[in-house]
């Protein structure tokens, strides 16, 4: 008995399914760096946000004398309004 081993329907068919296996493998792989990329997108505009705010915020900063100051004048207005 010598020749090729007999071709059985159920060869074919495994033989498909780890082709597409292989396909699915590929594009998973792919949707995996894609996400990765998107992911250092948004540490990168993360990281402007946060110096944006940290710049901001030094503006915001006020001192006790200049709430002090702020509040006084606030109540002068009030009392010479009334």
């Amino acid at each position: 008995m010598t020749g090729s081993p007999a071709r059985y329907s159920g060869d074919t068919i495994l033989g498909e399914l780890m082709a597409y296996e292989g396909y699915m493998l590929v594009l998973f792989g792919c949707v995996i760096v894609v996400q990765q990329f998107i992911i250092y997108l948004m540490y990168v505009r993360i990281r402007q946000l946060l110096d944006e705010i940290d710049g901001i915020e030094g503006k915001i900063k006020i001192t006790d004398t200049e709430l002090e100051n702020l509040i006084s004048r606030v109540e002068e207005f009030k009392r010479g309004n009334l």
